[in-house]
């Protein structure tokens, strides 16, 4: 319901922006800026990506299956132009990061929630996973135009989380608790929900690049990349031991006021 609601407003802010055209243009504020290189920017994106670690662990033996879900974004951007090379660009984004998962995993950490009560150890089977997460974000990129309709941007992002779920499923499988040799617990989808929302970090930051391109003059589309530079998981979690990063490729639509 929420990628709803936020796409839902992306469509609606670009339909006004672009009625409003021409009164936009004759504003004072935005002439005065133009006329010193600021550019204001309005822009919606959808994204494919996932969370993932940087190679895959060997408790991982098999991905089943992956769906990248719907995830938008909406930003406003102010551009300054130094000349007609270089300029920086600070942007503020909201945008919805996910995915799910399903994968055949051995020996895998994990915690679970049987039976009402949490028993931790390895477990033997298939796990799935659903990430979805929300974020304010806010981008600082140098900009390189090679040419006049064309922009080059490489920087880095910080990123709060406003909404942040990792849960999912283990099952057709078993655990041994507490150590690789522990008790058997045998693991179906009755007994074996996870969630680990609350073991996530807030705060995130990363690095981000991409090209745009000026197909008219006030609309553009582009192509971003951003890779997150810190696990998603606080240091003090030790059930997922391995890092897991949000790499995402983002196809945008902007209009220059």
């Amino acid at each position: 319901m929420k990628k709803i609601i936020l796409f839902t407003t992306s469509i609606f802010l670009f339909a006004s922006i672009l009625q409003a055209q021409e009164i936009k243009d004759e504003t004072k504020g935005i002439l005065k800026s133009a006329a010193i290189g600021i550019e204001y920017r309005v822009k919606a994106g959808i994204a494919i990506g996932g969370t993932s670690p940087l190679s895959l662990p060997a408790e991982i033996r098999k991905i089943n299956g992956f769906n990248p879900g719907l995830n938008l974004s909406i930003e406003g951007e102010a551009l300054k132009l130094f000349n007609e090379s270089w300029g920086i660009s600070l942007g503020l984004r909201l945008e919805t990061k996910g995915m799910k998962t399903d994968a055949t995993v051995k020996g895998y950490k994990m915690t679970l929630q049987a039976d009402a009560e949490q028993i931790s150890g390895y477990f033997w089977g298939k796990v799935k996973t659903d990430v979805n997460n929300a974020f304010l974000t806010i981008p600082v990129l140098a900009v390189w135009k090679p040419a006049k309709r064309w922009g080059i941007k490489l920087g880095a992002y910080g990123s709060y989380a406003i909404n942040r779920s990792f849960s999912g499923l283990a099952y057709d499988g078993y655990l041994r608790e507490n150590t690789p040799v522990g008790t058997y617990v045998e693991i179906d989808s009755d007994n074996g929900h996870y969630d680990f929302s609350n073991d996530m970090l807030s705060w995130y930051w990363g690095l981000q690049g991409g090209g745009e391109w000026r197909a008219f003059p006030h609309l553009m589309v582009g192509l971003d990349l951003s890779w997150g530079m810190n696990s998603i998981f606080d240091k003090k979690f030790e059930t997922v031991n391995f890092k897991m990063f949000p790499i995402y490729g983002t196809l945008n639509f902007g209009y220059a006021f």
